[in-house]
């Protein structure tokens, strides 16, 4: 991939709470990235995927660092260390990196170093790009000189096994103990052993002056008044002297030992043989001379045996002692004072059997910590191993829980450190199986949100493009709206005159309403009067019907009574002729009254007939004349209601018009809204694009989740 090398020095800083991942494959091709690594880089995903990580370094970075970077990794160890990286547009930013090696590939993550630690890496890289001389281990400056010489050693020491780690050491130390128990073990066992023969020595010279006191104080004396001479030679009547005694005394020795007495200075009398000093005496005189109270010993091997020498000056301590050695004929010297040492007294005391005995004890003692050493060798060796066994399946479970396999069962440990680690790295193994499986379990819930998230995306856009299709159709009703509400307008003004004019006739109405009112009433007083005339009338001809009936039953009577004459005419015969005569025209006459009642009585009945009639009729014409009043005085008063209404309702067509015009301001601002609510539909439409966009990127993350949760291996 091509890219523009031109760097600046503007510096992009990543944020205290930032930090940037990426993953790439053995060779260094990105093969996963995260968004602050994109905001950092200032490249696109697609633009990083595929391509070799270097695509972002930085020229001021040295050779040295990435060979360091390459060779730390590849041997499977990680590295850490400050790097400075170029941006997609020159700009840089400094990071300070972790990288580790993974299953097929590699691992880094980095955050934003200190101010601190940017200045010393620009010092040191900057070093580094003008000198060859600065070597790089693990991000690590490698020490020069004598000091990078101990470095290197302990760089390989501390890459050995744990247990050769503790063994080795703790083996040195016992060898060093070994020897240094061997070398002051020799030299106590030969301190010992001239403590030995210096005390045997002591003794046997303590005993020799003793009893040379004691001879010279209590011995010579007797038999100095007994008239016994002294004599340094061997006879039976003189007694020896005290060197001749002392020198007798050494023959009393039972362990070998030899008692002597030597000088510089010996009596004439002496042989060669006894005069005769060798080395030690030589220089035992010469030691004592010079410091009487200090004694003077050595050991010597005689005959293959050791022999502890031992000589202490002999000094004048007795005035006789004194006068005898300097009038003493054979005497080479007689100017001996008090205090001058006259020779030295040497006690041989042989130490083989003292050497023998210490020697045994000093092996016995040797071999018994030889035994201890190796035993607590074995042991350590043991104790290293176990731990070293522990330690190596902490790491085999700690390396299983890096390469994402958590579905083991962890071994169980004894309570000590690496049982304790153990059971920190069961924790963690537990902890992480449960957040890799709720983090599985989520990512699934997750991309089911994500495709619910994209299809309600999908209906939100087609809802907003519809919404913006029913503002537009809104804002054409609105149009419409506003000439029609322009229109009602015009309507209202000339509604609002109607009503004005209504008005006026209203009141005009009601005014000639009430005129009707008052006439119908009148009107209907003379019908009401002309009813009761009726009435009247009516009962007139009732009794003109009473009259009839009356004359009904006259006729009635007189044709009975007719009747009555004819028969009895009849029976008078002839005198009776002309009274039957009579009585036929009364009973004609009867009967002609009779019929004239009849019809009188029809016509009455006919007459009271339409008086009833007619007396119905003017009572329901009254009862109508008077409902007239009565809806002419209620039309009065609804023409006086309508006249009020009238008023009402030009009062509220003048509401309605200023309610027009509040509306015509409305419908303009509903007009406003709707030009607004489709500038917003166009904005979610645009704006559901992005979260379309988020929901392809949330399904992604989602994917990218169930990947890294599938790279670890829970159930």
């Amino acid at each position: 991939m091509s890219q523009d090398k031109q760097t600046n020095e503007h510096e992009y800083k990543l944020g205290e709470h930032k930090a940037i991942i990426t993953r790439t494959d053995k060779v260094g091709t990105i093969n996963r990235v995260n968004p602050d690594f994109e905001a950092a880089s200032g490249y696109e995903s697609e633009e990083l995927l595929g391509n070799p990580h270097n695509m972002v370094r930085h020229p001021f970075m040295p050779k040295e660092a990435f060979r360091d970077f390459w060779t730390t990794l590849k041997a499977g160890k990680f590295w850490r260390g400050l790097v400075k990286n170029r941006r997609k547009n020159g700009d840089y930013y400094w990071v300070k990196a972790t990288a580790v090696p993974i299953q097929n590939g590699y691992l880094s993550f980095r955050v934003q170093p200190s101010e601190a630690e940017i200045r010393a890496a620009e010092r040191l890289y900057a070093r580094m790009n003008r000198e060859d001389d600065v070597t790089l281990d693990q991000g690590r400056v490698v020490p020069q000189g004598l000091k990078g010489v101990f470095w290197r050693w302990g760089q390989k020491l501390s890459a050995l096994p744990l247990k050769t780690k503790i063994f080795l050491p703790l083996m040195t130390i016992w060898l060093l103990v070994i020897a240094l128990l061997w070398q002051q073990g020799s030299a106590l066992r030969d301190r010992v052993i001239m403590e030995a023969g210096k005390a045997a020595a002591t003794s046997s010279i303590q005993n020799a002056q003793n009893a040379r006191q004691f001879y010279s104080e209590h011995v010579i004396p007797v038999g100095q008044k007994a008239g016994i001479g002294i004599s340094h030679e061997q006879d039976s009547l003189s007694l020896p002297l005290p060197a001749s005694f002392m020198r007798a005394l050494s023959n009393m020795s039972d362990d070998g030992g030899k008692l002597r007495l030597f000088s510089q200075d010996p009596f004439k009398f002496r042989t060669q043989d006894e005069t005769r000093l060798d080395a030690f005496e030589t220089t035992a005189l010469a030691q004592l001379k010079a410091n009487p109270d200090q004694p003077f010993y050595q050991i010597e091997e005689r005959d293959g045996a050791p022999v502890f020498r031992y000589a202490v000056a002999d000094i004048m301590t007795d005035e006789s002692c004194v006068a005898c050695h300097n009038s003493h004929p054979d005497s080479p010297k007689t100017d001996w004072q008090l205090g001058d040492v006259r020779g030295a007294l040497e006690v041989s005391v042989p130490l083989a059997q003292v050497e023998a005995t210490i020697t045994h004890h000093f092996w016995v003692v040797q071999g018994a910590l030889i035994i201890l050493i190796a035993a607590s060798l074995v042991a350590v060796w043991f104790l290293a191993s176990g731990l070293s066994r522990r330690l190596e399946r902490s790491v085999s479970v700690a390396e299983r829980i890096a390469e994402g396999d958590l579905n083991f069962e962890t071994p169980v440990m004894a309570q000590d450190e690496s049982g304790r680690m153990m059971n920190a790295l069961t924790k963690l193994q537990t902890r992480l199986r449960e957040l890799i499986y709720d983090l599985g379990y989520d990512a699934q819930h997750l991309s089911d949100a994500a495709q619910n998230l994209d299809q309600q995306s999908d209906k939100v856009t087609q809802t907003a493009i519809n919404q913006k299709e029913a503002t537009e159709n809104v804002a054409v009703a609105v149009e419409e709206l506003t000439r029609a509400m322009e229109q009602i307008s015009d309507h209202s003004d000339r509604v609002h005159h109607l009503a004005e004019d209504s008005r006026n006739a209203a009141i005009e109405s009601s005014r000639t309403v009430h005129e009707s009112a008052d006439s119908l009433s009148e009107m209907a007083q003379r019908v009401s009067t002309a009813t009761e005339n009726f009435e009247a009338l009516k009962h007139m001809s009732q009794d003109v019907g009473g009259i009839v009936n009356t004359i009904e039953d006259i006729a009635e009577q007189t044709n009975l009574l007719a009747l009555n004459a004819a028969i009895e005419a009849a029976r008078a015969g002839e005198h009776g002729r002309g009274f039957a005569v009579v009585a036929d025209e009364v009973r004609g006459l009867s009967q002609r009254t009779s019929q004239s009642t009849e019809e009188i009585s029809k016509v009455i009945g006919h007459i009271q007939t339409m008086i009833g009639k007619v007396g119905d009729d003017m009572q329901n014409s009254i009862e109508q004349m008077q409902q007239g009043v009565d809806l002419a005085h209620t039309a009065g008063d609804a023409v006086a209601g309508l006249e009020s209404k009238s008023n009402d309702v030009t009062q509220a067509i003048e509401q309605i018009q200023n309610f027009l015009k509040e509306h015509e301001q409305a419908v303009a601002m509903i007009g406003d809204k709707v030009e607004l609510i489709t500038h917003e539909s166009d904005e979610v439409v645009k704006g559901n694009e992005s979260v379309n966009q988020s929901g392809e990127r949330l399904s992604q993350m989602s994917k990218d989740v169930e990947s890294y949760s599938r790279q670890f291996k829970v159930i």
